[in-house]
Order: structure tokens, then C-alpha cells, then sequence
């Protein structure tokens, strides 16, 4: 007698899909953000610690001291953010992979411009210092307005460098505000450089304290920049921390509720019937 065949039941699965593991492209957008935080206090900080060298000489040691404490910091943070981001860098697409890609590139270039520029710039100077001395005109001249040209380049190179990681997840108007402070930046150097060119025509170039604080003369630009990448940083990470931003493999996928499964096999062949199947049999020989 054929037995009856019955196929499994199937019951709904009503489970949501399983939650989102955390971003570490969020998490490194948040130290991004932290990072030129530290950087816009750094820049303040230097820029008041060149005052105080020309109005308070006395008080340089502990201005030094504090200004060191942020810089520190700051790298930290700016280590952290590169981890992460490095780390979920194929998170979203390789557009976002490029991003990142093209944002060491520029590290790699800065870092390879100034050990060059610091080799040149130090043969020159030691050049100049063995010749005419170190309290010369051409000697100051140099150290004054050299360094601050090179400055016009590490400026446009490092607001690429902070504009690439958060590029893909920027709006619009975030886009144009990060052109502005890229273009901030670039102007700060600029204007620190004619300031430069004006005191090395002058001679206020034999004052030490002048010559300080014509590097921070174009610092207010630079500032306005940080506050510019902080305020969009800041939102981009608080889209990711909302949910707002989504990997694209479970966007794809959405909350809904898993498929059901379809039956492990078939209705089975006309005259098809399982053998019997007695518990109770004897073991097999030699057991």
C-alpha cells in the first residue's frame, strides 16, 4: 500500500532583517569631525601664543606647553580617523573607495614636498648662514617668504586632504561649502605670503617677534576653513548615528521580512513508497 505523501508545512517567518553592524566610515566621519575640532583650537592657540611672544615674552613657556598638549591631541584623533576610515573604505561602492584612495595619495605627496622642501630650504639656508651669517638680510629674507610660498601649495593639497573622505556623502550646499574653505585656506597662504614679501622689504625683518607673527597673519582665513569641514563633518556624522546613511547591500534589502523557504523536495514519483523501516531490527552481524 502506497503511504501518503505530505509535504512539510510551511509557517510564516515575520523576522525582521538582522540590524546594521556599525559603520566604521561613521565612526571615522566622527573622528574627522573631532580631529579639525582640534585643529581650529590649535590653530587659535597659535595664533594667541604669537601674540603673547610680542607683548609678553615672559609668558611664552606655558603658551608653548598648551600648544603642544592640542597638537598631541589632535594627532591622535587624526590617527583614529584615518584607521577607520581606511577600514570601511569598501563599504560604499568604489566611488567611496577612490575618495579615500585619492586621499593618501595626497597625504603621500605632502609628506614627500615638505621632506624635499626641508632638505632644499635647509641646504640654501645653511648656504646663506655660513656666508653672510645669521642676523643677515639676505638670510631672513629667505627664511621669511621661502617657506611661506610652499605654504600656498600644502594649503591647496591639505583641503583636498579633508575634503576627499567625506566627498561621496555630501549634499550640495555642503559641496559648495567645502569649496569655499578649501578656497579660504588658500587664500589664509596668500595673504600670508604678501605680508611676508611687505616686512622682508622693511626692516622689521631683523625683529624675531615680527617674523612670528607674519606666519599666523593669514591664520583667521584658516580658522573660518576648520569651522567650515567642522560643520559639515559634524553632519554627515550625525546622518550616519540617525541611520539616515546606509550601507548600499542593505538598503537593497530593507527591513522586510525574510522569504520563505520552499519545501526540501518534491511530490514524489507515481508507485514511489519509503521502505520500512522497523526500530526494533536486529544489529547488524558482528556488532
Amino acid at each position: 500500500m502506497q503511504q501518503a505523501y505530505y509535504p512539510p508545512p510551511m509557517y510564516p517567518q515575520p523576522y525582521a532583517a538582522p540590524p546594521q553592524m556599525p559603520s566604521s566610515t561613521g565612526e571615522g566621519m566622527k573622528y574627522t569631525s573631532w580631529y579639525i575640532a582640534a585643529s581650529l583650537i590649535l590653530s587659535l592657540l597659535g595664533t594667541i601664543y604669537m601674540l603673547i611672544s610680542v607683548a609678553v615674552p615672559a609668558a611664552q613657556i606655558g603658551a608653548v606647553c598648551l600648544v603642544l598638549v592640542f597638537a598631541v591631541f589632535g594627532f591622535i584623533l587624526f590617527l583614529m580617523a584615518a584607521w577607520k576610515l581606511w577600514e570601511g573604505k569598501q563599504e560604499f561602492g568604489p566611488e567611496h573607495d577612490l575618495n579615500v584612495n585619492r586621499c593618501v595619495q595626497i597625504f603621500v605627496i605632502q609628506f614627500i614636498i615638505i621632506l624635499v622642501s626641508s632638505i632644499f630650504i635647509s641646504a640654501i639656508a645653511s648656504v646663506l648662514y655660513m656666508r653672510a651669517g645669521a642676523t643677515s638680510r639676505a638670510y631672513l629674507e629667505f627664511m621669511l617668504v621661502v617657506p611661506t610660498a610652499l605654504g600656498i601649495v600644502e594649503a591647496y593639497l591639505g583641503g583636498l586632504f579633508i575634503f576627499y573622505p567625506g566627498k561621496y556623502f555630501m549634499k550640495p550646499e555642503e559641496k559648495a561649502r567645502s569649496n569655499t574653505a578649501r578656497a579660504l585656506l588658500i587664500i589664509g597662504s596668500l595673504v600670508t605670503l604678501v605680508v611676508a614679501i611687505i616686512v622682508s622689504r622693511t626692516s622689521f625683518v631683523t625683529s624675531t617677534p615680527i617674523r612670528n607673527v607674519v606666519g599666523y597673519s593669514g591664520a583667521v582665513f584658516s580658522m573660518i576653513a576648520y569651522y567650515f569641514f567642522y560643520q559639515i563633518f559634524t553632519a554627515i556624522s550625525e546622518r550616519f548615528q540617525r541611520g539616515e546613511i546606509l550601507r548600499p547591500a542593505l538598503v537593497m534589502m530593507g527591513p522586510q521580512p525574510y522569504m520563505m523557504q520552499p519545501p526540501p523536495y518534491g511530490a514524489p514519483p507515481p508507485g514511489y513508497a519509503p521502505p520500512p523501516y522497523n526500530p526494533y531490527a536486529p544489529p547488524p552481524p558482528g556488532f
